[in-house]
């Protein structure tokens, strides 16, 4: 991500703000917590009471707390949006599901004494009863739903990150009313009754509704909190960018849990029910334990999902975005109705005078249940449901989807071609209709076709340029087409979206789409090689080049340095970056990618140079007046 490169922000990663008055309220509520479970195992017996996994579950949830709030996430939130949310949705979709499933309320109930238990609980129930609405399900869900987003509106959000205390509150909160939620999702699981299957509605109206906040956060053109701005001028980095990434970790890892769950609870709720029928032996689940190193993987990939094609700037990059939309949504609709069918099958599925559940699956008539509901069945539903249905919605969406890739490929009159070559792992460039080579970027002139002639030197390599166009593959001994046209000025990034060996995420190429003038004149100014250097040190360094291994590898028009191994230098003090997008081009960079590029990107092909620091600097020199 661009903005950890910046010195503030790599100041504030060794941060560890252990005065924060978080740190003795959690040793408090472990403290406390491990004296009531002490207890209870001392009179009941080891793990009776409040099992050990329990137990476990509370001191996780307290540890991730810890992290969100005692770590550099906390210094790195002030500077960063995408460090706050990835704190949010550590207290929210860590924390308090796994405090919640510690069971905290009985450990501490076993620090009174035995006869004041029974009345701290009657206390409780009394003190509660006023709010049993907003402690029901839909009550739950409804209060996390209004605290997620009253504290993402910019006018609390920015109050908070201004005032220590409301910082606190907020965070306070937000932990108060997710322990809320996932208490009224995680209740159900084991009881009797339909309320496992509300559990999986609830989880997909929440993940429809931070769904959305997320989706508005990243595509949003603008920058939604005047803090982050400032920030960013002053640290040198781009607050739409890492907004864009703040929503992302919003939308992707939480959606992605929320599914998760809502299979569990289904599962378990399904369970439940075979138990009754006499189907499944009775016992404890395990797939929850299954499930943590998907949970912990969803969070840590959000951090990789910085390219996105949601803010296109292409017409090609437009179509797909807009197919997205409609299958996002059709999708969406079939959730809702495959939720609503199944509870009015659960509903309407029992006997009224049966004590378990009766199989109807031999009557010739639907039974009616005891919400006087009909299950659905029968011919006519199926036909509808599995066959109408699909047709209509599946092949307008088929013939949408290939007229679309069609346009990718199909020509056009007036445009610039491009040919690019797939090696481990960079990009050749050429401009066959201007006789010039480059690396690692490429120009093209805006409101203009461009066509890229794709192919591959050694293994399948696939281009894709986000909010340009689609995929592409490089496949050796092929040559593939795909067109590209921006819209809009501006510096835009491609990646390798095929996995191509150590170094696949570090191969990356930047499009520069400017006008067409700037385009031509760019162009006509590098069809003449370089001229020679008139700086003494670099024409030392040139010969330093010249009679180094350098020459065997890479190419300089007009001199006698003609190696096809590496990436054509003819033009290298023009490229904004090196290693393909490894690192930005600068004489420090480049004399570090000079000495020993391993450091900077293992794996690649070039051996360190070992040269003598006159060399070197006179080298450094020589490359800078390659433009």
């Amino acid at each position: 991500m661009p903005a950890l490169s910046t010195q503030p922000v790599q100041s504030a990663m060794a941060v560890w703000p252990v005065d924060s008055p978080a740190f003795p309220v959690l040793l408090l509520l472990l403290a406390l917590y491990f004296a009531g479970v002490s207890r209870a195992w001392l009179r009941a017996g080891l793990g009776k009471g409040i099992s050990v996994t329990q137990v476990l579950s509370f001191v996780t949830g307290t540890m991730v707390m810890g992290a969100a709030l005692l770590s550099p996430i906390e210094t790195l939130s002030g500077l960063l949006f995408s460090a706050h949310m990835l704190q949010h949705v550590l207290l929210m979709l860590v924390a308090a599901p796994l405090l919640v499933l510690g069971a905290p309320g009985l450990a501490y109930l076993w620090l009174l004494p035995v006869e004041r238990r029974r009345g701290a609980m009657r206390l409780g129930k009394r003190a509660v009863r006023p709010l049993r609405g907003l402690l029901s399900p839909a009550g739950a869900t409804l209060l996390f739903a209004l605290v997620t987003w009253l504290w993402h509106l910019p006018t609390l959000y920015q109050a908070a990150l201004q005032n220590e205390l409301l910082h606190l509150i907020e965070h306070f909160s937000f932990v108060a009313a997710a322990a809320l939620f996932w208490n009224a999702v995680l209740r159900p699981f084991g009881g009797a009754g339909e309320g496992g299957y509300v559990a999986p509605l609830l989880l997909f109206v929440t993940a429809a509704h931070g769904s959305a906040l997320g989706l508005l956060i990243t595509v949003s053109g603008s920058s939604w909190y005047g803090h982050y701005d400032r920030v960013a001028q002053a640290a040198g980095f781009s607050a739409l960018e890492d907004q864009q990434l703040a929503g992302l970790i919003m939308w992707v890892p939480p959606g992605g849990i929320y599914l998760l769950v809502a299979l569990w609870a289904f599962y378990r709720a399904m369970s439940g029910t075979d138990r009754r029928r006499g189907g499944l032996r009775a016992g404890r689940s395990r797939l929850p334990i299954l499930l943590v190193p998907a949970l912990l993987a969803l969070l840590g990939s959000s951090y990789g999902l910085a390219q996105h094609g949601l803010a296109p700037v292409g017409p090609g990059a437009r179509g797909i975005l807009l197919l997205f939309w409609v299958m996002l949504i059709i999708a969406l609709a079939v959730c809702v109705l495959v939720f609503v069918l199944l509870y009015f099958a659960v509903r309407g599925g029992r006997n009224p005078g049966a004590r378990g559940w009766e199989d109807t699956s031999r009557q010739s008539k639907p039974v009616k249940g005891r919400t006087g509901r009909l299950p659905l069945g029968g011919g006519p539903f199926v036909v509808l449901g599995g066959i109408v249905l699909p047709l209509v919605v599946l092949v307008p969406l088929l013939i949408w989807t290939l007229d679309l890739s069609a346009n990718l490929v199909a020509p056009a009159e007036d445009h610039v071609v491009i040919e690019i070559e797939g090696y481990q792992w960079w990009w050749a460039v050429r401009y066959p209709d201007y006789g010039i080579v480059d690396a690692n970027q490429i120009r093209i002139p805006v409101d203009t076709p461009v066509q890229l002639v794709l192919t591959s030197a050694d293994v399948i390599h696939s281009f894709w340029a986000p909010g340009l166009a689609g995929k592409m593959d490089l496949v050796p001994g092929n040559t593939n087409h795909l067109w590209i046209e921006a819209n809009e000025t501006g510096v835009y990034t491609a990646v390798c979206a095929e996995y191509c060996g150590t170094q696949h995420a570090n191969m990356r190429m930047l499009i520069i789409a400017e006008p067409r003038e700037s385009f031509e004149e760019w162009m006509s100014e590098r069809q003449e090689p370089p001229g020679p250097p008139v700086d003494e040190l670099a024409r030392q360094g040139r010969e330093v080049f010249m009679n180094s291994p350098c020459i065997g590898c890479h190419t300089i028009r007009g001199t006698e340095a003609q190696g096809v191994t590496g990436p054509d230098l003819t033009h290298l003090a023009s490229r904004l970056t090196l290693g393909a997008g490894t690192v930005a081009n600068n004489r420090g960079n480049l004399g570090g990618w000079v000495s020993n590029s391993q450091g900077l990107k293992p794996g690649n092909l070039m051996p360190p140079m070992n040269l003598e620091s006159e060399d070197l600097l006179a080298l450094l020199a020589y490359l800078e007046t390659l433009e």
